[in-house]
């Protein structure tokens, strides 16, 4: 598991413009089974992501396309680690573990 943690370099103003895409683009690793949850840092100086990925190289990747990245705005520190078995994790976290990452080829 990741966890990727943003960093904000350019005014909120210009990151709440590309909100929208933003948001498309991490609605889209939800869907596919990839992004456990996300959020905003306390102040508002970045974001917070956890996550799921076949390598680091990959979870990089994905953060990558976030358009803060895209555009300048943001960059992403990534934490890996390994949580442990039961009963050391959640009922909740070994679900989400087991399922599959849909790709674009087998969500269709």
């Amino acid at each position: 598991m990741f966890i990727g943690i943003s960093t904000y370099f350019k005014p909120l103003e210009e990151l709440d413009a590309l909100y929208p895409a933003h948001f498309a683009w991490i609605m889209k690793y939800y869907t596919s089974g990839v992004i456990l949850g996300s959020g905003p840092r306390v102040p508002r100086t970045g974001g917070v992501l956890i996550g799921r990925a076949e390598s680091l190289e990959a979870f990089r990747a994905l953060l990558d396309e976030d358009p803060f990245v895209q555009n300048g705005a943001a960059r992403y520190e990534i934490v890996e680690f390994s949580p442990g078995p039961l009963p050391r994790r959640s009922a909740e976290l070994e679900a989400f573990l087991s399922r599959p990452i849909l790709t674009e080829q087998t969500a269709t």
